[in-house]
C-alpha cells in the first residue's frame, strides 16, 4: 500500500512539473532568444561601446523579433525581458515585459526587429516599478553608440536615462524608438517561475527558483558588464 501511495505521489509531482514546463515553453524560448541578442549586440568590436554601456546600466530590456505592422517604422508588437541589477551590481532574475505601438527601426521593409535597451539611472529603472511606460514620454531614449568610439562623458552617463538599439536584417545600429509602451508581463512571469511574481518584488529582493535558461541569461550579462 505505501508503495502505491508513493508511486502515486511521484507520478502527481511528474504531471505537475511537466505541466509547469509545457506552460513555460514560450518563457524559455523568449530567454534564450533575449540571450542570443545580447551576445550579438555585445559580441566584437561594434560591441565595445554597447559592453561599456552595460557595465554601468542599471538594466537591460532585450526584445527579440518585435514584428513591425508598417512599411518602415510601424511597431505592432513584441516580447521580451527586463533584467536590472540590485545595489551591489549582481543581476536579478528577469521579468517578462511587452511592447506595443510606436515606431523604430532604420531600414525598410524589414518586417521584424531586435531591440535592446539599457536604463542608465536610478529613475529610469524605477520608472518600470508601474504597470507601464511609455517611451519618449516618461523615458527619454537616446541612439546608443556603436563600435570603438564611444564618445560620452560621466555627466553624459548622468543625464541619459535610456540608450537603444536596433537589429535589423542583419544589421545592427543605435535607433531611436519612440510612442512605444512598455507593459509588465505577469502572466508569463506566473508561467516561468511557478508562482506569482511581479517586478517590484524581484527588485525588493524576493527569492525564486531559477531555471537553467535564466541562470545561462544571467551569467552571459556578467561576462559582458565585467
Amino acid at each position: 500500500m505505501k508503495k502505491r501511495i508513493l508511486g502515486a505521489g511521484l507520478i502527481f509531482l511528474m504531471v505537475i512539473c511537466m505541466n509547469r514546463l509545457a506552460l513555460a515553453g514560450g518563457e524559455v524560448e523568449r530567454i534564450k532568444a533575449a540571450t542570443r541578442i545580447l551576445s550579438t549586440v555585445m559580441t566584437g568590436p561594434q560591441g565595445v561601446a554597447p559592453r561599456y554601456l552595460l557595465s554601468h546600466a542599471r538594466a537591460v530590456i532585450l526584445i527579440p523579433g518585435v514584428k513591425k505592422a508598417g512599411f518602415i517604422v510601424g511597431i505592432k508588437r513584441g516580447k521580451g525581458i527586463i533584467v536590472a541589477r540590485d545595489k551591489e551590481g549582481k543581476w536579478l532574475p528577469p521579468s517578462f515585459i511587452t511592447l506595443s505601438g510606436g515606431s523604430l527601426g532604420f531600414q525598410a521593409g524589414a518586417k521584424s526587429s531586435d531591440i535592446v535597451l539599457l536604463l542608465m539611472s536610478k529613475r529610469a529603472l524605477q520608472k518600470f516599478t508601474g504597470n507601464k511606460v511609455k517611451i519618449g514620454v516618461d523615458l527619454g531614449v537616446v541612439a546608443g553608440p556603436v563600435g570603438k568610439e564611444i564618445g560620452l562623458s560621466q555627466e553624459d552617463l548622468n543625464r541619459i536615462e535610456v540608450f537603444s538599439y536596433v537589429r535589423e536584417k542583419g544589421i545592427f545600429a543605435g535607433a531611436i524608438i519612440s510612442g512605444s509602451v512598455l507593459s509588465h508581463d505577469e502572466k508569463a512571469n506566473r508561467n516561468f517561475y511557478g508562482t506569482s511574481i511581479s517586478f517590484r518584488d524581484i527588485l525588493s529582493g524576493k527569492k525564486v527558483s531559477l531555471p537553467p535558461v535564466a541562470q545561462e541569461l544571467l551569467q552571459t550579462l556578467q561576462n559582458f558588464a565585467r
